[in-house]
């Protein structure tokens, strides 16, 4: 990372959590659950490169969205979050609904575009949830923004945060797996990302 890009992302950074909302919902999740905060930390590192990368607006909502995207795990019971096995039927509707569970808890004109990523963030690969009618989606119509109440930077930024999201849960340790190897993650990634795949390929170009 360049000292110029360095100094923007930590300038961004510092902006985000002078929010006392931002910080209420992060030291939240913080408190409940560690492992889904550092997680969160990570994917907003990730999302706001990408954002440079590839020359979005409103760069500061989508570090906001990325940050929150899993806030909705704080309504999801710690022994399904931290349980090693395979999740019952029960289990898995309860894990899948946390993006609904996110997007219920970020209410209010703050937060119109946060709340689509975190509803939105695993609507962008193989066996979506919770809705599950995005599809391999490239350029969507503008029926199909007006269905979801999105614009076209709204569905930008939820594939990078869902890229960004399933690059972090294959290279991360989880209770239920360990790390994957680059050359796994890459396979898996751009197997299992519905989204734009240049997306895959500037996610696996920050990684060393």
């Amino acid at each position: 990372m360049e000292k110029k890009e360095l100094r923007e992302l930590s300038l961004l950074l510092a902006d985000i959590v002078r929010d006392d909302d931002i910080v209420r919902h992060i030291s939240a999740l913080r408190n409940y659950h560690f492992e889904t905060y550092t997680h969160c930390l990570r994917v907003c590192l990730y999302s706001i490169r990408l954002g440079y990368m590839n020359d979005v607006g409103e760069i500061r909502s989508l570090g906001r969205g990325a940050l929150l995207h899993d806030v909705g795990k704080l309504d999801v019971p710690l022994q399904i979050l931290d349980k090693k096995g395979s999740l019952s039927d029960v289990e898995r509707k309860i894990m899948d609904n946390h993006p609904r569970f996110g997007f219920q808890r970020l209410q209010g004109p703050n937060y119109d575009r946060e709340r689509k990523i975190a509803v939105g963030h695993h609507e962008h690969k193989k066996g979506a949830y919770p809705r599950t009618d995005s599809g391999r989606v490239l350029m969507p119509t503008a029926l199909a923004l007006e269905k979801r109440n999105y614009d076209l930077l709204d569905f930008v930024f939820t594939q990078i945060v869902a890229v960004a999201d399933i690059y972090d849960a294959l290279a991360s340790r989880r209770s239920y797996k360990p790390p994957l190897k680059k050359d796994d993650i890459e396979k898996i990634l751009s197997d299992q990302f519905t989204g734009d795949t240049v997306y895959v390929g500037q996610m696996l170009s920050l990684i060393k």
